[in-house]
């Protein structure tokens, strides 16, 4: 899992608190649906660090005035112990669990199985020797990470041709319902943000870190169902 978010009710009040497990801290902090934050952080040998934020307060009417979600930090979401921070915070907060707000499923790997190369796969899929069931457009990524373009676009970059193309990630469904996914985390990381706890679970899995793909699934919405 490499996003999870919890959408809820309050039913008590929230309070900054420290003890040998956990602490929190609540600020002012504005969104288009919530005035307040509480970062969550847990204890690591002696250090204090960010494991989730719980947004509330609404500051529009249009939501449930007790609304409020919870978001484990991408961090908090590599440790082992992700899942059993989360059942903690969930007895310990006066927090009451709805519904998922959205999940992302993710497998990081350097190749498919018998050796597929995913860069080899969006080639033969641009080039329609892999058919996708249902609707058949997919939203390309190549050169530089966030550069797309859609299939079969009419307008194209200069000097792009399918031939010539470097793809390092393809997309396809619709955003905020399902995702699917399939990219270049190296090359992301490289030059978007780089996550070093990421790094560290594909060297502890064994993966070979230069050129690590990811295949995700975003699941929001209806999608959750």
């Amino acid at each position: 899992v490499d996003w999870l978010s919890l959408y809820g009710h309050q039913k008590g009040e929230f309070i900054q608190t420290k003890n040998d497990v956990y602490s929190s801290v609540i600020e002012d902090y504005r969104t288009p649906q919530y005035s307040k934050r509480m970062v969550i952080k847990f204890n690591e040998e002696g250090k204090y660090l960010p494991f989730a934020e719980l947004l509330y307060s609404p500051c529009i009417t249009s939501i449930h005035s007790l609304s409020c979600q919870l978001r484990i930090l991408n961090r908090g979401l590599y440790l082992p112990n992700w899942f059993s921070r989360l059942s903690f915070l969930l007895r310990v907060l006066p927090f009451e669990y709805r519904s998922m707000t959205r999940i992302d499923v993710y497998a990081d790997f350097n190749k498919f199985y018998r050796g597929l190369l995913p860069s080899t796969l969006i080639d033969n899929y641009i080039k329609a020797k892999f058919l996708k069931i249902g609707i058949n457009n997919g939203y390309l990524s190549f050169k530089s990470m966030g550069y797309t373009i859609a299939n079969n676009s009419a307008s194209l970059p200069k000097g792009f041709s399918v031939d010539s193309a470097q793809y390092n990630g393809i997309t396809w469904g619709h955003k905020g319902y399902c995702q699917t996914q399939l990219y270049n985390k190296t090359l992301e990381l490289r030059e978007v943000k780089f996550k070093p706890w990421i790094v560290e679970s594909w060297e502890q899995a064994g993966l070979d870190t230069s050129s690590v793909w990811r295949l995700e699934f975003r699941l929001q919405k209806a999608a959750k169902d």
